[in-house]
């Protein structure tokens, strides 16, 4: 029986630890550098276009014919900016209408084209015209309006009289095709968004990043371990084979569960925290909770579990609940002296740190408890500064979006 009890307890410790590692290694060096590279890249995107959008103002005394002109350059330059490398706006920014009057997207060859184009070269897509969706026959003193790229859609010669005008030119703008139409706010949200798709993950990815990467983890490890005491196994390898075929099942079983409560746990660790927490304080305290809290998951799953089997077992009811009871006091304490030595870490007071693991800590695993100290010491060590950064960053970053708002709110308004 203590042989079985050993194996069991192995293997929850093999998974449990497994799967708060793969979630450390996913969010350090997936999420996080991705989180960042976002920060970074919206802060730029916000000054590049809002230089890219004053460069295109002009004088409101300019002739009508001129202004119109321009907004078709205007246009023009815009298209080269969405499709510049370091913007990488998505496809549907790039919008026209077709001979047959269905809005389509230029392709890639053509926005390379336009990636390459300069403002007083011809058009770099030939057979394309610059539609003013508030015509200027509708505005004819409007010159802003006139130039404003926002107003401009592009469309095939046929296109343009056929669909957009409605057959003559003198029509004012097809509805459809005005509430179709994207202006260079509605284009710049867009590829906002586009590349935060594709730099950050997203919580399916990260979840499924993180359970995969612990079941493999796990069921590699048990493996190995299964593989090393089958060495000394007497019977055939034909036998000892099938051993280890029968473990893998069970072994994905115990990993999947555990991964996803490990996973679950952090991110509702993560979500409360970021409600009652401040900032300067979750930047480390969110961690330290997140880790210990995992590994709490890890002892509940696999107690309610034991507790499960045993509940309706003829004399074990009783056992069977007490044994809950005390391993989930066991993990209640663990999780209490473990947040307190991360604390106690991360302002530097060992000896608090060693009193707390002493006085609210038992230690039933021995490896266990010292990895787990080890863990909360090096990642709060390691990271609390670089955190501090990010947050700045992200600060910065999100007050330049707000002014950004504001300027667009106000220009509105005017």
């Amino acid at each position: 029986m203590s042989n079985y009890r050993y194996r069991r307890n192995r293997g929850m410790y093999t998974a449990g630890s497994s799967a708060v590692a793969a979630t450390y290694v996913i969010d350090e060096h997936f999420v996080q550098p991705g989180d960042e590279l976002f920060a970074a890249y919206e802060q730029d995107m916000d000054e590049a276009y809002r230089t890219m959008s004053q460069s295109q103002e002009i004088n409101p005394d300019v002739s009508i014919d001129y202004a119109r002109s321009e907004g078709v350059e205007h246009a023009w330059e815009m298209n080269s900016f969405w499709a510049s490398e370091d913007v990488n706006a998505p496809d549907q920014v790039f919008q026209y209408t077709n001979d047959e009057g269905n809005i389509v997207y230029f392709s890639e060859n053509e926005q390379d084209l336009m990636r390459d184009w300069q403002p007083g070269d011809k058009a770099p897509i030939e057979g394309m015209e610059g539609h003013h969706l508030q015509t200027v026959r509708e505005n004819p003193n409007n010159t802003e309006l006139a130039a404003d790229s926002s107003n401009i859609m592009f469309a095939t010669e046929e296109g343009h009289r056929e669909h957009l005008h409605g057959g003559d030119t003198h029509n004012p703008t097809d509805p459809l095709y005005m509430e179709a139409a994207l202006s260079n706010d509605q284009k710049y949200d867009m590829t906002i968004a586009h590349n935060e798709d594709v730099l950050t993950m997203d919580s399916f990815e990260f979840a499924a990043a993180t359970v995969t990467t612990s079941v493999i983890a796990s069921m590699t490890i048990s493996q190995l371990i299964r593989l090393h005491e089958l060495k000394k196994d007497a019977r055939p390898w034909s036998m000892k084979k099938r051993d280890l075929a029968e473990g893998l099942l069970p072994d994905l079983a115990k990993g999947s569960m555990i991964a996803a409560g490990v996973w679950m746990t952090s991110e509702a660790v993560s979500s409360l925290s970021a409600g009652f927490l401040a900032e300067t304080s979750a930047s480390f305290l969110t961690d330290i909770l997140a880790v210990n809290a995992s590994f709490f998951a890890v002892s509940f799953i696999f107690a309610a579990k034991d507790y499960w089997a045993k509940r309706n077992q003829p004399g074990l009811s009783e056992e069977a609940k007490n044994q809950f009871k005390a391993k989930m006091l066991e993990a209640t304490a663990e999780l209490i002296g473990f947040t307190a030595l991360g604390v106690a870490f991360e302002f530097g007071l060992g000896m608090l740190g060693d009193l707390a693991a002493d006085a609210l800590i038992p230690d039933p695993t021995g490896l266990l408890v010292v990895g787990r100290m080890l863990w909360s010491g090096f990642k709060l060590f390691s990271k609390h500064k670089e955190k501090q950064a990010n947050i700045q960053a992200y600060n910065s970053c999100h007050t330049e979006r707000m002014n950004h708002l504001e300027q667009q709110a106000r220009l509105s308004l005017n």
